[in-house]
């Protein structure tokens, strides 16, 4: 049995922290990467970065966050969407504010 504790987890961005204690860290890897189906949805997983402080995996997120969250407003921007550009900025600061809150 892994005792693991999900951190953050985005829809929008599909990224999640889990933390995990340090040396059960190759069998969550072995897990996720065999993981094919969430529920319904086909998934496919991949590990990011493992990391050993607590500030390190933080500082991974809010950069993957602001990157995907860019990507997705510079779209929209493209097709003038306004109301969606305002909902993908809300949700990029309510993502950004989850991961910041973590305490570890």
């Amino acid at each position: 049995v892994i005792l693991y504790t999900v951190r953050f987890c985005d829809e929008i961005t599909g990224l999640a922290m889990i933390r995990i204690p340090r040396g059960e860290c190759g069998k969550l890897q072995s897990s996720l990467s065999l993981l094919t189906m969430i529920g319904q949805q086909r998934a496919v997983l991949s590990v990011l970065s493992v990391n050993v402080s607590a500030r390190t995996p933080k500082e991974r997120a809010l950069q993957e966050v602001r990157r995907i969250y860019r990507s997705k407003i510079a779209e929209t921007v493209k097709e003038c969407r306004r109301k969606e550009i305002d909902n993908q900025c809300r949700s990029m600061e309510e993502a950004l504010d989850v991961i910041v809150n973590i305490d570890y």
